[in-house]
């Protein structure tokens, strides 16, 4: 359930969003929360008070402890703070699985196609968590079963534009097909490097060439550890 921000609700105490919210909308028996939640007016609401008010409105509580990793806990604040600096493979250790970012493939300029390496270009929700300005290896999923080697550029385009748009725009290796309008799911896996401007489109293409190849060998990389999962499997 899905309740607006607004000042009113923000205004609610503790007590009055567990009688209103959680015993009256929702008819909640269990809630579970985290160990450090704050709810009500001003977060004034602890996990030791909602249990109080669960024993009074008929709920029971359970408060779960933090994970911890390296240098703290693990949160969605932590894990945002990695993306924005474009350390994804940090951001999928915590994660538990890669950063993804889905949206439905756009027509672009073209120029992927004129270089030789035409891109998706996906329309990305302002909501969405996207890493950093720069070039990754990524997996793009296509429907529900058909995963393939890419790699996502996300950048203003500096050689070529002057809009200050931020595009995310992902090269499948072994595809070669129409998306558009169709939706893509991007499994953010490596960081290659930053963005940059290029004197021409012939220097800009022999960088794409070098990303396309470091691509592939990390792609390389992987096949004998699947391989050994299948053993095991067997």
């Amino acid at each position: 359930m899905v309740i607006p921000f607004t000042r009113e609700f923000a205004a609610l105490s503790p007590e009055a969003f567990c009688r209103v919210v959680l015993s009256g909308r929702l008819g909640a028996r269990q809630v579970m929360v985290g160990e450090n939640f704050r709810f009500g007016r001003r977060g004034g609401g602890t996990p030791e008070d909602l249990l109080a008010y669960g024993r009074e409105h008929g709920f029971a509580v359970t408060a779960i402890g933090l994970v911890s990793e390296g240098e703290g806990a693990v949160s969605s604040t932590r894990i945002r703070g990695l993306l924005i600096a474009g350390e994804v493979e940090r951001a999928a250790a915590l994660l538990g699985r890669p950063h993804v970012v889905e949206g439905m493939v756009v027509s672009g300029a073209g120029r992927g196609r004129d270089l030789g390496t035409p891109t998706a270009n996906m329309e990305v929700s302002p909501q969405v968590a996207v890493p950093a300005v720069g070039v990754y290896v990524t997996r793009t999923m296509l429907g529900p079963d058909r995963m393939e080697a890419s790699v996502t550029s996300i950048g203003t385009n500096p050689t070529f534009e002057s809009d200050d748009v931020v595009r995310v725009e992902t090269y499948l290796l072994h595809f070669r097909g129409n998306l558009y309008g169709e939706p893509i799911r991007v499994e953010f896996l490596k960081r290659l490097r930053d963005q940059r401007p290029f004197s021409d489109p012939s220097a800009l293409m022999r960088q794409i060439e070098e990303d396309v190849r470091q691509t592939a060998e990390y792609f390389q990389g992987l096949r004998p550890l699947a391989g050994l999962y299948q053993a095991v499997e067997e």
